[in-house]
């Protein structure tokens, strides 16, 4: 077996460092301290502020174009004191005490209605009375007529009976009787108004009540309608008369009822 011998190697090159130089930057020289390099002049950083320092009014940022400007200071300033709690409960305290101002007018004039219509209900039963009642026993009776000539003794016509009394007022005693008995119908009569009406907002469909006093009736109460009733009295000493009954009307009609229908018996 023939070995052959390896080829003879050519002669070795010295390695290029001329072209390694000429691809590194050139070196600078050294410069002595504190003087500044040279070269383009990087930007200023930012000077650091503490937490809690807000930024001078020089470094701020321009609003931009098309946005409306900030609050001043002192605008923004006098909203933040009327917005404090200590402001904002005095205007509720003067809503509160307003309102308690308005209810109490309101209950006042309601209470001044009322009263009117109590007194406008008294006057009218007053009036009826006054009406049908005789004059009373301190009123002079109307003058008598001149006396006839004195008759012949004799009998009177058959038929016929001599008659003192006629054109004299009633007796002192029947109409001081009649004059106190007065205030206790008007009583009377405004303790039935009184019922029916509490009847009437109670909304129930009817009522019977047993009256005494002045009246002395049972009176059945029925519901027709809103604020309209239906009457029946009926008199334990007889019916009612007619200025009974129309003094009843008379204080309905003041109460704002309505009287649908009213039997007496």
């Amino acid at each position: 077996m023939k070995i052959q011998d390896p080829a003879p190697a050519g002669p070795e090159k010295a390695p290029a460092s001329g072209l390694f130089q000429r691809l590194l930057p050139p070196a600078k020289p050294p410069q002595a301290p504190g003087v500044p390099p040279s070269g383009p002049a990087r930007p200023p950083l930012p000077a650091t502020r503490a937490p809690g320092v807000s930024q001078p009014p020089a470094l701020q940022a321009l609003p931009r174009p098309g946005t409306a400007l900030a609050a001043s200071p002192a605008r923004a300033l006098v909203r933040s004191a009327l917005a404090s709690p200590e402001n904002l409960g005095h205007a509720r305290q003067g809503m509160h005490g307003e309102a308690q101002r308005l209810r109490t007018v309101r209950t006042e004039a309601q209470a001044s209605s009322q009263a009117q219509v109590e007194h406008r209900v008294h006057e009218l039963l007053s009036r009826e009375l006054a009406r049908d009642l005789p004059p009373a026993s301190g009123v002079s009776p109307p003058p008598r007529a001149p006396a006839p000539p004195p008759e012949p003794a004799g009998e009177a016509p058959s038929g016929e009976h001599p008659s003192r009394a006629e054109g004299l007022a009633r007796p002192p005693g029947e109409a001081a009787v009649e004059a106190a008995e007065a205030p206790s119908q008007v009583q009377a009569t405004l303790e039935l108004i009184e019922r029916i009406e509490v009847f009437v907002k109670s909304q129930r469909p009817a009522l019977r009540m047993s009256l005494g006093g002045a009246l002395a009736a049972t009176v059945e109460v029925e519901r027709t309608g809103p604020r309209e009733v239906a009457l029946r009295i009926q008199g334990h000493q007889g019916p009612l008369g007619e200025a009974h009954l129309s003094r009843i009307r008379e204080a309905l009609e003041a109460r704002g009822l309505r009287l649908r229908a009213l039997h007496a018996h």
